[in-house]
């Protein structure tokens, strides 16, 4: 690499007698009490740390934040370089790359006169990268605390979980239904156009829709906490035979499993996608996403040639309630009402910011849809989701003439007794239980912690025992006695 050096801004980047020994110093200067799988440098410039930073972490990946396009001839000696001006969100960009347990066994280092030279960039760059780190950390605590609902609900899932469908590939424009507070205002043009389109409901949507007398052609949901148990009770309530798309961590009553059409939502990894392998279940490929609708939109990309749109996406926080009315666990709620905690008390953290619902913002904001992915409202939305367009109900009535054949799907049955069912997943929790994969999703912190740890015994007897307990708990789940 040539002795090259460079001044931005009146600072000097690079040592101009020998720029290799001030990297070399660099790098061993460097505090690290783990063994990253990737480390990030914020603008290396000329990248003559490059070297140093592969002898000294042999295995991991080298990564680069540029703040200046003028060093793009030093970018093949990186795995990867993120430019800052070509990144909408540097946040989303990082979480999307690494991800919630590669960010945390990640290290971050900045070339320190690039801070100088570059402040501003500097200072943005680092703030989201904190966000980022603040992200995998949210959602690293999440996957810990609900680790265990979720292996229980995809084991129920199995045992429960009579008749499966897979949806065929439509030709038709596909319209999800998220349960927003503008969904309201589109209910009379959806039931009047209803014959235009496909109808994908979340969950929390279901309620609004059948008490309008709307039946969608699929209903999803993906939730694994309780809370997302009572929009599915409208099914059973009205009678409903719409096939029910779940992952399989989902929450849903064991009498909704024993009688819909399940539509099984694989993600591809971890103990469900073992579940459904050595079950032979069929399965639809699914995104994993935090708000159900950003799953839906995945799908009904893939279910559909044609525009997919998404009526409800409000992703807002409004006064009275964040979501369309009526609303299950709303109606459940109201009921507690009184004097002493009136209506206002209970609904008034929806008036201010949510940080799950700019999470949710930030994700449809940079995502990919290729232009064909809209917002559907003849009222304005109070916010801007990147490449994500509004239109109104006039500019879908003009594109689409055509009535459209309901969404259709292939049956598949399950051959094997519940009893047969469970013997199968006993068998099959306590082979895969010291897998990886398992351990990763069973313990998500555990397991990282043993990834960046230095004391590998120690670490590994403690998620033995550990894992020991999770399976006692998962048979327990489908009744068998430990």
């Amino acid at each position: 690499m040539p002795e090259n050096t460079v001044i931005v801004n009146g600072i000097r980047l690079h040592s101009a007698y020998n720029p290799q020994k001030e990297a070399e110093r660099f790098v061993q200067s460097l505090e690290c009490m783990f063994t990253p799988q990737t480390v990030l440098i914020t603008e290396p410039a000329c990248s003559y740390c490059l070297p140093f930073l592969r002898e000294r972490f042999k295995n991991a990946r080298i990564l680069a934040v540029r703040y200046d396009k003028q060093f793009a001839s030093f970018d093949a000696v990186f795995d990867q370089v993120l430019y800052l001006e070509d990144c909408s969100s540097l946040a989303e960009q990082l979480f999307s790359l690494l991800g919630e347990e590669g960010l945390s066994q990640t290290l971050f280092i900045s070339w320190k006169p690039s801070e100088q030279a570059y402040p501003s960039q500097n200072t943005f760059v680092w703030n989201e990268i904190k966000q980022a780190v603040l992200k995998s950390r949210d959602v690293l605590g999440t996957r810990t605390y609900f680790a265990g609902r979720w292996a229980k609900n995809a084991c129920r899932f199995a045992l429960y979980a009579n008749s499966f469908c897979i949806p065929q590939k439509t030709h038709a424009p596909v319209v999800i239904c998220a349960s927003g507070p503008s969904l309201t205002h589109s209910l009379p043009e959806i039931q009047r156009l209803r014959s235009r389109m496909n109808i994908i409901a979340v969950s929390s949507a279901l309620l609004p829709l059948v008490s309008y007398g709307i039946t969608p052609d699929l209903i999803i949901s993906t939730d694994g906490g309780y809370w997302a148990k009572p929009h599915l009770s409208c099914i059973e309530r009205n009678l409903l035979t719409v096939p029910l798309a779940l992952s399989l961590e989902a929450a849903c009553p064991t009498q909704i499993l024993n009688k819909c059409s399940i539509v099984p939502l694989a993600y591809g990894d971890g103990i469900s996608q073992t579940i459904l392998e050595e079950l032979n279940i069929p399965i639809v490929r699914a995104e994993r996403n935090g708000t159900v609708s950003g799953t839906a939109a995945r799908l009904a990309l893939n279910l559909t040639d044609n525009q997919v749109y998404v009526c409800g996406l409000d992703l807002a926080c409004s006064p009275g309630s964040v979501h369309a009315k009526p609303n299950e666990n709303e109606n459940r709620d109201s009921t507690k009402d009184n004097r002493q905690c009136p209506k206002e008390t209970r609904l008034t953290p929806t008036h201010f910011t949510n940080g799950s619902l700019e999470l949710y913002r930030k994700w449809f904001s940079t995502a990919d849809f290729n232009g064909r992915l809209h917002r559907l409202s003849d009222s304005p939305y109070k916010n801007q989701l990147g490449q994500v367009d509004t239109v109104t109900w006039n500019d879908f009535e003009k594109t689409h003439t055509q009535n459209t054949q309901p969404l259709s799907f292939e049956q598949h049955t399950v051959s094997q007794k519940e009893q047969e069912r469970k013997e199968k997943l006993q068998v099959i929790i306590s082979r895969h239980k010291t897998d990886d994969a398992w351990i990763k999703d069973a313990l998500p912190a555990l397991y990282i912690q043993k990834q960046r740890s230095s004391e590998k015994q120690t670490e590994d007897i403690s998620i033995r025992e550990a894992m020991n307990q999770f399976e006692e708990h998962l048979l327990k789940a489908i009744g068998v006695s430990v």
